[in-house]
């Protein structure tokens, strides 16, 4: 993952996607150096999807175990159906008998989708610039609403568990 960054080089800022408002005036990057995590790694799409193969053991990894541990349940979370792995989300869906593992991030003007269903290998990666309210950025944040990306990716999953063989 040769394209996977925090603060990155010139040439990798010049290949940053650019968010917009509903005026078409550029938001600028989230940045919190503080709080590195939020919003503070970049990936090209390509990264994202080698990174969720090696997720899925598509790709072999000398990290395999470690990363098969990620998956395994650590904690509940207060909402039914989620439960926390190392970093992910393991959400039990009614209409999937395995569970999907995901992690998304939300910053203004920014939205990553990152998810998969390991046992039928289906992987998703979503990424939109879509500008929030404030209002329903918090809504999100409290798990009272849903973002764009998730709807987009519980479509793609249910269509391809629905395919025969």
């Amino acid at each position: 993952m040769k394209n996977t960054f925090v603060t990155g080089n010139e040439e990798q800022h010049s290949r940053y996607i650019s968010a917009y408002n509903k005026k078409g005036e550029r938001i600028p990057p989230f940045l919190l150096p503080a709080i590195s995590s939020t919003g503070g790694l970049k990936s090209t799409m390509n990264d994202m999807l080698q990174y969720l193969e090696h997720q899925m053991g598509i790709l072999d990894s000398p990290l395999k175990e470690e990363i098969e541990c990620t998956h395994e349940f650590q904690a509940k979370t207060p909402w039914k159906n989620y439960n926390m792995g190392l970093g992910w989300l393991i959400a039990e869906k009614k209409w999937s008998d395995y569970p999907v593992i995901y992690h998304d991030g939300k910053t203004t003007g920014f939205h990553t989708y990152c998810g998969f269903i390991k046992e039928k290998q289906i992987g998703i990666v979503v990424s939109s610039t879509i500008q929030l309210k404030n209002i329903r950025l918090i809504q999100i944040l409290l798990n009272l609403s849903r973002v764009v990306n998730e709807d987009i990716a519980e479509s793609i999953f249910k269509h391809n568990l629905n395919k025969p063989g």
